[in-house]
């Protein structure tokens, strides 16, 4: 059975009025309530669970079908929403908690305990896989995805953390990443207790959050190469996307692991990027053997779905050192059409389009101001990626012409990005200027989603006015009666409420909070300090 939406051959927004602060859009609440929906469903992945048929276990074969990169690269939706609407972040902290609890169970790290020594299909692997080898390794040697725990001269470590004291951060660093957006939402501290990694009943380790940001440090500390994913395997990738979320977890509690990162981010520019024709960086590294010393390079056949995950993390840490990466992304492997659309081709010589190079390309482009370059591959998206939206449920998501029940989770978790960010700078903001302000200003809460739909939610300190509007989810919900709560405000304070342009209503915060009782659709608060 296919996704019960309908195709929208283009964007279609709903009458909604103008927002007075930057605002989520439609598709943005579609898409965040069809994840709602996800996570809803619930379920478990320990050993004895199947993972639930809404979760991505069936792209990129044999590298990154693992479930865990879904949770993964839905933290980039989370992040860049939760910078919309500072003020709710309630939805994003139960997504995320979500995923951060699916990271921390059997499904999130088997290959790594499973794939024991070397793949025994290495001697016959699809002769379409060779240039995914170093040269003269064919047929000796692990394809990407294949974790090689205890191969080479390397004990067998099933801990998925320590690793061998310098793998598995296909692992470690991409929890890291989903834990630390968490803490971006949410100032609970649910992560900085002890959390137990499950195997099995019988094997299992004890972590938190900062231990893990201590031993990522310590590991690149003593490996300026990078730290390995599968074992002898340094994947730039992995380590910007590591690096990203460390700085984020330095930049909330005030430490300084990503301090040792700045080691591989030399060695990366001076043997993972270079340039064969000297007009700027046209090759990268995919991964690097720090054992063998060699690695495989795309000389002359940029991998376009390699440089844009690069950039999109590295940015986050070097503006300076990324940017003339982007700029060569851009020269070698923009697409512009007739149409006025444009997309990234996925490899260099080539026009051969790919979702996850074009989805998160876009982004890229709106990140960095490049708007009419966002602007013709957002028009490719929405030609191209079959944007559906489910009307009875209120959801967005793009099919991408398979026809299948769930959305493609990792194809729509790489899109999305370009549909979420509102203005540049945005997502380098998270990580070079995190607002934490946030936890101490006036917070909306109790949201009755996904019925009801917030569009913005952003308090404006000088004014001291929390602005918040709100939507319906669908026409049979509006008129409906609902509520929601102003919290984290002075006790005994008093606040001036307004609604739709009437007349505020005064309003003494005696706990901490305040309640406002409204009817759903479209709604219009102002929250103002009285003094």
């Amino acid at each position: 059975m296919a996704y019960a939406g309908s195709k929208l051959p283009e964007v279609r927004r709903p009458d909604l009025p103008v927002a007075t602060a930057p605002a989520l859009s439609a598709e943005a609440m579609g898409w965040l309530a069809h994840l709602d929906r996800k996570v809803g469903l619930g379920g478990t992945w320990t050993k004895n669970d199947q993972v639930g048929p809404q979760w991505d276990t069936k792209s990129f074969v044999p590298t990154m079908y693992f479930p865990r990169y879904e949770l993964t690269w839905l933290s980039w939706s989370m992040g860049l929403m939760a910078e919309t609407t500072p003020a709710w972040r309630e939805e994003y902290a139960k997504i995320l908690g979500f995923l951060g609890d699916r990271f921390l169970e059997y499904w999130s790290f088997a290959e790594w305990v499973e794939n024991r020594g070397d793949d025994p299909a290495r001697s016959s692997y699809p002769e379409a896989m060779k240039a995914a080898i170093p040269e003269g390794q064919w047929g000796r040697y692990n394809l990407p995805g294949w974790a090689g725990n205890g191969s080479r001269t390397e004990p067998y470590d099933p801990d998925p953390i320590r690793a061998g004291g310098r793998f598995g951060l296909m692992y470690k660093g991409y929890l890291n990443l989903v834990l630390s957006m968490y803490s971006y939402v949410s100032d609970d501290g649910k992560y900085s207790r002890p959390f137990v990694i499950r195997y099995d009943d019988h094997l299992s380790w004890t972590y938190d959050q900062r231990r893990l940001n201590e031993i990522l440090a310590q590991q690149w500390q003593s490996h300026e190469e990078g730290i390995a994913c599968e074992v002898t395997k340094v994947y730039p990738w992995c380590n910007t996307l590591a690096g990203s979320s460390v700085k984020l977890y330095d930049a909330l509690h005030g430490t300084r692991f990503a301090d040792p990162y700045k080691r591989f981010q030399k060695y990366f520019a001076q043997h993972y990027v270079g340039s064969d024709r000297g007009q700027g960086p046209d090759w990268m590294m995919g991964y690097y053997d720090a054992d063998l010393k060699t690695g495989v390079a795309d000389h002359g056949r940029q991998n376009g779905s390699n440089w844009v995950p690069v950039i999109w993390h590295g940015l986050a840490m070097d503006e300076a050192q990324f940017r003339p990466l982007y700029e060569s992304l851009f020269r070698l492997l923009y697409r512009p059409q007739k149409d006025g659309s444009a997309h990234l081709a996925v490899m260099g010589g080539t026009d051969a389009d790919l979702s996850i190079t074009t989805g998160l390309g876009a982004a890229l482009a709106r990140e960095m101001g490049d708007t009419d370059r966002a602007d013709a591959m957002r028009r490719w998206i929405d030609r191209h990626y079959e944007p559906t939206r489910d009307n009875t449920r209120g959801e967005f998501a793009f099919g991408f012409g398979l026809g299948e029940e769930w959305p493609r989770g990792q194809y729509n978790a790489w899109v999305m990005p370009a549909l979420l960010g509102t203005r540049a700078g945005q997502w380098r903001g998270i990580f070079q200027r995190p607002n934490v302000a946030k936890f101490s200003q006036p917070t909306v809460e109790g949201i009755d989603f996904p019925a009801v739909r917030v569009r913005v939610a952003a308090y404006d300190a000088k004014t001291r006015t929390l602005h918040v509007e709100l939507a319906a989810a669908t026409p049979a919900v509006e008129g409906k009666p609902t509520h929601f709560r102003i919290t984290r405000l002075p006790r005994g304070s008093r606040w001036a409420v307004a609604n739709n342009g009437a007349p505020p209503v005064e309003h003494r915060a005696a706990d901490g909070s305040i309640e406002v009782a409204t009817t759903i659709g479209s709604q219009r608060f102002e929250v103002r300090a009285l003094a």
